[in-house]
């Protein structure tokens, strides 16, 4: 549905992702899911190109075989600087975990967490920029 707030998942593990997608879905976002950075950058970079960017990236940061929360968000903020972002990860002391916002991340989400920490996690990092500076934008192309 046009208007919907749009998160894109970044997780190997398909049990987590399939929670966080419902989890999501149940509060009425729209959500996309990648099991690789790869993938999610394409995703991410298609998205944009079409006008209907993502709002929101939430990172598992160890990613298996495939590339990670950190490598993924690098590329991420040189496709757009204002990309918003939560990392998730079960290591509590890796860096990005300590110091999110060194590596582009407006929050940390520690596994294994409730739904509620998840839903309550998004909404702050949603109400922390407001999406509307970009209203007109991407109207006109078709």
């Amino acid at each position: 549905q046009a208007g919907a707030t749009r998160i894109l998942i970044l997780e190997d593990e398909e049990l987590i992702r399939q929670l966080i997608v419902r989890c999501l879905r149940k509060q009425g976002y729209e959500v996309v899911e990648s099991k690789d950075g790869k993938e999610t950058v394409r995703l991410y970079s298609e998205a944009m190109e079409a006008g209907d960017p993502f709002d929101l990236v939430l990172s598992d940061l160890t990613i298996e075989g495939g590339m990670g929360g950190i490598e993924t968000m690098q590329a991420l903020r040189q496709i757009d600087p204002d990309v918003r972002a939560v990392v998730s990860s079960g290591y509590s002391d890796a860096p990005a975990m300590a110091n999110p916002g060194e590596y582009g991340f407006m929050a940390v989400l520690p596994k294994p967490y409730p739904p509620q920490d998840l839903i309550r996690t998004v909404a702050s990092v949603l109400a922390t920029a407001p999406v509307a500076m970009d209203v007109g934008h991407g109207q006109a192309t078709s």
